[in-house]
């Protein structure tokens, strides 16, 4: 979901003032979008510190000539930078303002980055006209840059909205999930009903030898996760449960979530570093109060959505003819929601 990009200052150069009406209108609304698309969908990668305090300036300074992209990257800016998506890479390469020749340009940033963006008289310089997609990184002349490939497969599989019957769980694992996961210090899991495949495993009532759906995504993120993640789970175990034959009398109580879940996954070893669980019972909240909303949020600025929820993974590959839909989001868009659910459990916890 999300892909590493390098971006040339100049690409944010004022506006030209003897450009027609029309054509400042098209600059602007591509500077724009590009912005829009970091933020959805990409990690900036500098060449160096000089580099990435050259494209800081560069957005201040587009203010001059053009004030609602210059808002638009510095806001940008700010929240890959606070969601830790804008850093210089290491060790530090030939910055890409400075490439004349596309084979050099490509040995340098290979492996580093998908998309290189450049401003167009650079991109015509080298005789690249539109993206040239013919190997990786992708370089793209910053006016086509928002319809780059890498862009657009992630821009589709975002609105694709479904995980279709039959596809497996590793594959949204491994399409949707770990690129987040490795980019995150901080993993928060909501989701009322998401220990039900631990009950039924506790229980003896489960079936299928698969790991639950919880237990399964904490594997994962502890065996390719980002290196001392914090994971949070904001839960609860509903009504008249039953664990190794014993009634449960206070659902809400977070040890006993914990519990439950140090049955199925112990925290040492792995990426994880912490797991903390957070547990209400939700028939003594306000309906008002109670948070609907299924998702797994990342601290590098997405969040996903699962309509059916969690436990919709319990198996290897998706069970119901339906599918599973699902939401991809930033920071930006979900941050205030998400934060009114976790502080309506947290209080009655």
């Amino acid at each position: 979901m999300i892909a590493k990009v390098s971006v040339s200052p100049s690409v944010l150069g004022p506006v030209p003032p003897d450009a027609s009406k029309a054509e400042k209108a098209f600059l602007k609304r591509n500077l724009q979008a590009l912005a829009k698309s970091l933020v959805q969908h990409g990690c900036l990668v500098a060449a160096d510190k000089d580099d990435a305090v050259a494209l800081l300036q560069a957005a201040k300074e587009l203010e001059q000539t053009a004030p609602g992209p210059s808002k638009a990257w510095l806001e940008a800016l700010i929240m890959l930078k606070d969601c830790d998506r804008w850093y210089v890479t290491s060790p530090n390469r030939p910055p890409v303002s400075g490439a004349t020749e596309v084979g050099s340009l490509r040995d340098n940033w290979k492996g580093a980055v998908r998309v290189v963006v450049v401003d167009q008289d650079q991109s015509e310089a080298m005789g690249i006209f539109d993206c040239d997609t013919r190997s990786q990184p992708e370089i793209s002349p910053m006016m086509v840059a928002r319809d780059s490939a890498t862009f657009d497969r992630l821009s589709k599989l975002a609105e694709a909205g479904v995980w279709k019957a039959s596809q497996s769980r590793e594959d949204f694992w491994a399409r949707v999930l770990r690129p987040l996961a490795q980019r995150s210090k901080c993993i928060e899991i909501c989701d009322r009903f998401m220990l039900r495949g631990m009950v039924e495993r506790a229980e003896g009532a489960r079936q299928s030898e698969d790991d639950d759906a919880l237990s399964w995504l904490l594997k994962r993120i502890d065996e390719d996760g980002f290196d001392g993640t914090t994971v949070a789970v904001y839960t609860s175990l509903g009504e008249n449960v039953r664990i190794k034959g014993e009634s449960i009398q206070a659902p809400g109580n977070p040890e006993l979530v914990k519990e439950l879940i140090d049955e199925y996954f112990q925290v040492g070893g792995g990426k994880i570093k912490m797991l903390e669980a957070h547990a209400v019972f939700w028939k003594k909240m306000k309906f008002a109060d109670r948070p609907h909303d299924r998702h797994i949020s990342f601290s590098c600025g997405a969040d996903i959505g699962l309509e059916r929820g969690l436990d919709s993974f319990d198996s290897e590959s998706v069970e119901a003819s339906s599918g599973i839909a699902w939401t991809y989001g930033h920071s930006q868009e979900t941050k205030s929601k998400n934060a009114q659910e976790r502080r309506a459990i947290e209080s009655a916890s």
